[in-house]
């Protein structure tokens, strides 16, 4: 089924922007549920101010004096991951690598980083593998993650993996079609 070592693709999240700026893992056609959840995240973090654009690009880290994790990368690394997001969100790219990638996500609340990686199987395919890392900034930020953990579990990482790995057969597909296209054009 291919894998990293084989192609250029690689597994930065699909993340769609909507009207408001602000990235779903998945669209809503891909799931409502979690893009009903993110619509009520997104509310909740601005009547709660959250999200102020004034403050959250310039936080630092919980514990640190970096406002971004790629501050301590090498420059050869963020110089090869371009930032997909923009400025309009909260969220962040740190890099992006054949077999992995990692984004950020920083706001008045918490700093956390989603890493996602292509992992070799024995039988030569991939699985994908996502952590999600959380540096609190207080403890609304600990109740605040307890209390939507189930949602995150059951609703929200399933569809952004499945999400993903929909991609991944996509672009697999894409480039069995180019190669395949590129033999018959060199067959005299």
């Amino acid at each position: 089924m291919g894998g990293p070592g084989n192609r250029q693709a690689r597994p930065v999240p699909a993340s769609p922007l909507d009207d408001g700026g602000e990235p779903y893992p998945v669209t809503k056609e891909e799931s409502p549920a979690s893009a009903a959840l993110f619509d009520i995240r997104r509310r909740l973090g601005n009547c709660l101010g959250w999200d102020d654009p004034s403050v959250t690009g310039t936080l630092p880290l919980p514990g640190c004096s970096e406002t971004s994790l790629r501050q301590r990368l090498p420059a050869d690394l963020i110089a090869a991951s371009d930032d997909v997001f923009g400025s309009k969100t909260n969220w962040r790219q740190v890099f992006v690598l054949d077999n992995e990638a990692a984004v950020e996500f920083s706001n008045s609340l918490l700093h956390a980083i989603v890493h996602l990686g292509w992992v070799a199987q024995p039988n030569g395919q991939y699985r994908g593998q996502m952590g999600v890392y959380v540096k609190h900034r207080g403890w609304g930020s600990r109740l605040y993650m307890h209390a939507i953990a189930p949602f995150r579990h059951l609703v929200v990482y399933p569809a952004f993996l499945k999400r993903i790995g929909k991609s991944w057969n996509t672009n697999v597909a894409n480039e069995a079609n180019r190669v395949v296209a590129n033999r018959s054009e060199a067959t005299p």
